[in-house]
C-alpha cells in the first residue's frame, strides 16, 4: 500500500528495524534506543508522522488498521462553529 499512496503524491516510507544487524536491507537500532522508546517488540508496526509523533502503534502489525489511521490523518479537520 505504500507503493499505491505514493502513486497518489504522499511521500511514504516503509522501514523496517531490527534490534540486531542482519543481512537484510533493515535499519539497525544499534543504539537501542528505538524500541522501548516506542514500546516495539519484534513485529511491532509503528506509524510515525514526518515531525516524529506516533500515529498509531499495533503491537502485531496490522496493515488494514494502519492504512485506516493514515487516511483518518489525512482527512482535513472538522469544523464546529
Amino acid at each position: 500500500w505504500v507503493a499505491a499512496h505514493a502513486q497518489r503524491g504522499l511521500p511514504l516510507q516503509l522501514l523496517r528495524v531490527t534490534q540486531q544487524p542482519c543481512s537484510t536491507r533493515a535499519a539497525w537500532d544499534h543504539t537501542g534506543r528505538a524500541f522501548p522508546l516506542y514500546g516495539a517488540d519484534a513485529g511491532t508496526l509503528v506509524l510515525l508522522r514526518p515531525d516524529g509523533h506516533v500515529l498509531g502503534r499495533w503491537h502485531q502489525a496490522d496493515m488494514p488498521a494502519a492504512e485506516r489511521a493514515l487516511l483518518a490523518a489525512l482527512q482535513p479537520p472538522h469544523r464546529v462553529y
